[in-house]
């Protein structure tokens, strides 16, 4: 089972790699990206993964109140993480535009900043992959 999944994700992987880039934006202005970011709201999210607001609500509600509340909490969290994982993709691409201008304008300033910001993107959508499955782990169905 676990060998099938395994070669199922090898071989699948270049597929949605490939189609990704496919259908992506090729060029992303800062005034293209800006219209394409959602909203963030990290007090939120902060709020929401507090485990010691979770361990009051476990204290003042009864196991199956506290499990519904638990996973109203865990999808939203999802939603929020989803929602940051979004415009890190919008800034990379913008990232990934500002590195190939500076080809031509020769500015090493905003070439690494613009490697640090995609860098920071994909670190950061790599650990949504680790924060979905951790959150995914705590639901009955993902």
């Amino acid at each position: 089972m676990t060998t099938g999944l395994l070669v199922a994700f090898v071989f699948l992987l270049p597929v949605i790699v490939w189609v990704r880039r496919l259908y992506r934006v090729d060029k992303r202005s800062f005034n293209d990206a800006v219209p394409y970011l959602r909203r963030d709201n990290p007090e939120r999210l902060e709020e929401l993964l507090d485990h010691v607001l979770e361990a009051s609500l476990l204290l003042n509600l009864g196991q199956r109140q506290f499990r519904e509340e638990q996973l109203k909490r865990i999808r939203l969290a999802q939603e929020f993480i989803a929602q940051r994982a979004h415009n890190a993709a919008i800034l990379q691409e913008w990232g990934s535009t500002e590195q190939e201008r500076t080809r031509t304008t020769l500015d090493k300033d905003v070439r690494s900043a613009a490697r640090a910001l995609i860098d920071a993107c994909i670190e950061y959508r790599i650990s949504v992959l680790w924060i979905r499955a951790l959150l995914c782990g705590h639901q009955e169905s993902c």
